[in-house]
C-alpha cells in the first residue's frame, strides 16, 4: 500500500496529539483531600504560643524567672521552662509555668500548668490566664481545671470549663466557676457534685 507524504505528515500529527492529550490527563489526576479534625480552643492557644517563639520583636528566654519583692518579702513570682516576653504588650507567653502569689499574714497561692498568659505592668504581675492541666493551690484547697483565669487586684479566679476542688473534707465537681482565693468562696454554675471524705482523722 503507498501512503503519500500528505498522509505520512497527518498521522504523524495524529499520533502526537494523542500523546500530548494523555499526558494532559496523567498531570490531572485528582488529588486526595485529608480532613482535618476541628482544633480545640486549648489547641489554638498552644499554637500562637508556638509561633510566637519566632515571632519579631519579641524576646525569648529559657528558665523564665520575675518576680517582684516589697520590703524584703516576695509578693509574687513566675517561673517557667520557656517565656516569650512581648514588650509592646507587657505580655509573657510561658510553658511549664509556675506562679506564685503571696500576701501578708496568708498562705501563698500557687498556679501551676502547661502554658500560661501573664500580663506585667511595670514591675507589678496584674493578671494570668493559665491552660492545660491547670493546678491551683491554696492552704488545703486545691483546684484542678483545663483553663483558669486569675485578676490579682480582686483576687478571683474564673474557671469557664470543667472544674474540680478538693480539700481535707469534701471533693466538690462541676461547670463553670467564679470564686474568691481570699475567702475561698466558689461560686459553681451548673453540673455539681460533692463528695463527703467521712474518713477523715479526727
Amino acid at each position: 500500500m503507498h501512503i503519500t507524504k500528505q498522509q505520512s505528515i497527518a498521522g504523524a500529527v495524529l499520533v502526537l496529539v494523542a500523546a500530548i492529550g494523555l499526558l494532559i490527563l496523567a498531570t490531572r489526576v485528582p488529588q486526595q483531600r485529608t480532613e482535618q479534625a476541628p482544633r480545640t480552643p486549648i489547641q489554638e492557644e498552644q499554637s500562637a504560643a508556638a509561633s510566637a517563639h519566632s515571632a519579631p520583636g519579641q524576646i525569648v528566654l529559657d528558665n523564665f524567672h520575675r518576680t517582684e519583692t516589697r520590703n524584703g518579702s516576695p509578693i509574687w513570682e513566675v517561673k517557667a521552662s520557656k517565656g516569650v516576653l512581648n514588650p509592646s504588650t507587657n505580655e509573657a507567653l510561658l510553658d511549664q509555668a509556675e506562679v506564685t502569689l503571696s500576701r501578708k499574714k496568708e498562705q501563698p497561692t500557687f498556679i501551676q500548668a502547661d502554658h500560661a498568659k501573664v500580663l506585667i505592668q511595670g514591675a507589678t504581675l496584674t493578671s494570668a490566664e493559665a491552660w492545660g492541666n491547670v493546678v491551683v493551690k491554696q492552704r488545703d484547697m486545691e483546684l484542678h481545671s483545663d483553663r483558669a483565669l486569675y485578676d490579682l487586684a480582686s483576687e478571683q479566679v474564673d474557671v469557664p470549663g470543667a472544674v474540680e476542688i478538693q480539700n481535707s473534707l469534701l471533693q466538690i465537681k462541676g461547670v463553670g466557676l467564679k470564686g474568691d482565693l481570699a475567702s475561698q468562696v466558689f461560686h459553681l454554675q451548673r453540673d455539681v457534685e460533692t463528695t463527703i471524705h467521712n474518713d477523715r482523722q479526727k
